[in-house]
């Protein structure tokens, strides 16, 4: 019988295959989704601090007696101030307010986004007080996904005079923690729910919990509060890792971090090296997938009473308590709110070693970035992420062309073993699909070569990919929409400014970006300014 040549579909399927399998061989572990090296990504500190963040000056979500002001009153008034060594966020601490006035105060959030990483703040002193609600956390949103449908991941969270911090996760349906076992998985204990001893339910509607209670989970002792203060503060560990599936939560008094937090070396920190986290969050397909957390933004806030402090205000402030409400309280005795002020020394995002991210078949974010985005800095750590992308995609290359010539050869080593001559046809095929993959080939070397800047004096063409952080621009030098992978465990950050924002989905969550319904549900407790 007269072999049939491989089909073209099936050629490049095999070359394909054959390429990433070769070619993920020579990947560093990070792009292979095993652990890899965290390395420093992105430091928040200095006289620029605030520059990387943006300043929340909508209603409070949180029913906070608060009102949360712009950075150019914040820093006319003295709310906000960056120095060498330090950042300070407060609240006007002079003002006697009218009842139902909320005192002013500040709340700010990253412009980068992120899908994963290691987040360590080195915080000298955190608000604490009667009446006060402060806290450090992230959050996932936009107008197409609404809180939760990102979730939340409170890293530290006190009221009132509260001596340690608690840890809580906030997501939609599907998110457990049940099986998570306190003094054994963590060192920490559960919060007691409202009908049920442990709030290990992550679900804001879940039952026999307060409403938006979440997962949650008490630090360890002078972790906030006075205590916290007195000892020069501490240093916060956060680390989110979707592909390992946790989330893990340390804290360290000043001067007790673990060495590799102390000195920051190439070799990066290890989190597996610390000892058993205070809080700890399984996340898996079957209790709580990872695609519950994404988009997430840093953020610090100052609150004053609200749905948290409010039900804790006759606990923590007995004596208050017994003649005014916590509004009252806050309204009247600006004087009492001194020690209620953030001092943070800086805070560190760190990510996966690897050039390529990992986690393409969990999820695919793409963010489209805003006509105000300012372009990226050259860095070293930029550069050398550069070179290592290159090199990844030049071993693909490679790889996809050496399975094009083993295709080719076992067709002839068929036709040789059946003692058929050659067919013109089949030279035809293999010259056609070694013309297609030169094309290809080209193709990438020009989009490399676009990537890296080689062409176009600093300007992409359309259609070429644009290493994140660089905008794309068009003829007349305005910055388009540019679409950037970040996918699972080493995901790159992008400013998604409110402007021109919009993200999208592709894998087992929620898939945008889409047509807004008519009538979209009112956020509630935390949202995105709109």
């Amino acid at each position: 019988a007269t072999p049939r040549p491989l089909p073209r579909r099936l050629s490049r399927r095999l070359a394909l295959a054959l390429g990433y399998a070769v070619g993920g061989g020579w990947l560093p572990a990070g792009a292979r989704g095993e652990p890899g090296l965290y390395k420093l990504r992105e430091s928040y500190q200095g006289e620029d601090f605030f520059s990387k963040f943006k300043f929340w000056t909508a209603t409070d979500p949180s029913q906070g007696s608060v009102r949360y002001v712009s950075q150019k009153e914040a820093l006319a008034s003295g709310l906000v101030k960056a120095t060498a060594t330090e950042a300070r966020i407060g609240a006007d601490t002079v003002t006697v307010l009218n009842p139902g006035e909320g005192r002013r105060s500040v709340r700010i959030q990253s412009r980068n986004a992120y899908n994963a990483g290691l987040f360590v703040a080195r915080i000298t002193h955190a608000p604490t007080g009667c009446g006060s609600w402060p806290a450090f956390w992230m959050y996932g949103e936009d107008q197409y996904h609404l809180w939760p449908m990102w979730g939340e991941y409170d890293i530290a969270e006190g009221v009132h005079v509260q001596g340690h911090a608690r840890t809580t996760l906030h997501t939609d349906s599907s998110c457990n923690q049940e099986f998570i076992q306190a003094g054994q998985d963590f060192q920490g204990s559960w919060e007691a729910g409202e009908s049920d001893p442990t709030a290990d339910i992550c679900d804001i509607d879940a039952p026999m919990q307060y409403y938006n209670q979440g997962c949650s989970q008490k630090g360890p002792a002078g972790s906030l509060g006075a205590v916290f203060n007195a000892q020069n503060g501490g240093t916060y560990a956060a680390e989110w890792d979707p592909v390992r599936g946790h989330i893990r939560t340390w804290f360290w008094p000043f001067g007790s971090e673990p060495f590799d937090l102390k000195v920051k070396s190439d070799f990066g920190p290890d989190p597996d090296a610390w000892g058993t986290p205070f809080s700890y969050f399984r996340l898996d397909p079957a209790s709580c997938p990872a695609h519950h957390f994404l988009n997430m933004r840093l953020v610090f806030n100052l609150n004053f009473c609200g749905d948290l402090a409010e039900g804790k205000w006759e606990e923590s402030c007995p004596e208050e308590a017994a003649h005014m409400t916590c509004a009252e309280f806050v309204e009247r005795h600006p004087e009492r709110l001194t020690e209620a002020f953030w001092s943070i020394a800086n805070l560190d995002v760190y990510q996966q070693s690897g050039p390529l991210p990992t986690g393409i078949g969990e999820r695919i974010m793409f963010d489209f970035e805003s006509s105000s985005a300012s372009p990226a800095v050259a860095t070293p750590a930029a550069a050398a992420r550069k070179v290592s992308v290159v090199l990844g995609i030049v071993v693909l290359v490679v790889g996809l062309a050496g399975g094009l010539f083993v295709a080719k050869v076992e067709l002839r080593r068929q036709r040789r073993v059946e003692g058929m001559p050659g067919d013109p046809g089949d030279e035809r095929m293999a010259a056609s699909l070694a013309e297609e993959a030169a094309a290809e080939v080209q193709a990438a070397l020009a989009s490399v070569a676009a990537w890296v800047g080689v062409a176009g004096a600093g300007q992409a063409s359309d259609g070429l990919p644009t290493m994140p952080g660089a905008p794309i621009c068009d003829g007349s030098g305005v910055a388009r929409h540019a679409p950037m992978i970040a996918v699972g465990h080493n995901s790159w950050s992008r400013d998604s400014e409110r402007s021109g924002s919009n993200v999208a989905l592709i894998g087992p969550g929620p898939v945008g970006p889409r047509t807004p319904p008519s009538s979209l549900p009112s956020p509630r407790r935390r949202f995105v300014e709109l």
